[in-house]
């Protein structure tokens, strides 16, 4: 049985999303709003294995994520594992299996991201061990890179497409100006981790742990403005494949919808919601649980680009609408 590894919703249209598989990738596929679409794809997705439909991904390929482009669009990332060198590649193609370019790198890489802002949109920024190397499509070469000690995680700056934020194995924040190379941290310090997660949004920086702690910090002058504890650490299931240890879920998704802050994170194979008011207090009285269909492990989840639904995929594809 295939199992959906990662997946993307197209930027430009929120009518297709693609996804990667442990056998392959399939890109334009209609978007899923409805129970009833989900029970039809799932059915289809068993039916018919999705195979390999480009030339660049060979049979002993993995591909853990696909990161489509964030501006127009007409782009997508791929990032590719080789298990047989323990090396990964960047794969750019369009979103009709063109090949554009590929970026060989001598270490496993476990993220990629494109830089959300226009006037940086050539770029992808690549964290290796603790390196963070920038990819410059148009140049086709890596055009900067730095050390960042303990990284483990990074977010680029939504408004400065020169900044980049990393988070480290304490839950320490780093701010990275490439054009000066300098680092100023900020934050408090919690137990030390083996994985912790850093998004942005308007104002304000998350950033999680797979220990459970969350801690929220104002951008503007880099002071908490809460934490909370979540109510199980993040532990996947070694269920899958042996193409598991691939697979890099998220911990948790945050977007505002309806005039509230909601943040969802993984427990188990299901999901639990936290809202926050616009100034971030807390505006419910318990967090809510969210049950899904999933029976061994989550592989990826996102938020719906138009809806208050959160998608997620593994053995199948689900989808848990927010609204309660």
């Amino acid at each position: 049985m295939s199992t959906i590894t990662s997946f993307g919703y197209v930027n430009y249209s929120h009518s297709f999303f693609s996804l990667s598989t442990d056998n392959g990738y399939v890109c334009n596929i209609p978007i899923i709003n409805n129970q009833e679409e989900v029970v039809a794809f799932n059915k289809k997705f068993h039916e018919e294995k999705p195979q390999k439909n480009c030339n660049f991904i060979l049979n002993n390929d993995f591909i853990s994520k696909i990161i489509l482009y964030p501006c127009d669009g007409t782009l997508q990332s791929l990032l590719v594992q080789r298990d047989k060198t323990n090396s990964s590649e960047i794969t750019i193609a369009t979103l009709d299996n063109q090949l554009v370019d590929t970026l060989k790198l001598l270490y496993y890489c476990d993220k990629i991201q494109w830089n959300p802002n226009e006037m940086g949109s050539e770029k992808i920024g690549c964290k290796q061990l603790n390196a963070i190397h920038i990819y410059d499509v148009e140049a086709g070469a890596v055009t900067q890179n730095f050390i960042s000690n303990d990284v483990i995680d990074f977010q680029w700056d939504k408004d400065n497409e020169n900044v980049i934020y990393t988070g480290d194995n304490y839950g320490l924040i780093s701010i990275h100006d490439l054009r000066q190379l300098n680092e100023t941290k900020f934050g408090q310090k919690v137990n030390k981790c083996k994985k912790c997660q850093i998004e942005m949004l308007d104002n304000f920086i998350f950033i999680t742990t797979t220990l459970g702690d969350c801690n929220i910090y104002d951008i503007r002058n880099q002071k908490i403005v809460t934490n909370f504890k979540l109510k199980s650490q993040y532990t996947p299931k070694d269920c899958l494949p042996i193409s598991n240890k691939h697979i890099n879920c998220p911990i948790f998704k945050v977007k505002y919808i309806n005039n509230l802050y909601t943040y969802v994170y993984l427990y188990g194979t299901d999901f639990i919601v936290r809202k926050f008011q616009k100034n971030m207090e807390n505006c419910m009285e318990e967090e809510k649980l969210i049950q899904t269909r999933h029976v061994y492990s989550v592989n990826d989840f996102h938020f719906h680009p138009t809806l208050a639904i959160l998608t997620s995929v593994s053995d199948r594809l689900d989808v848990c609408n927010l609204y309660y």
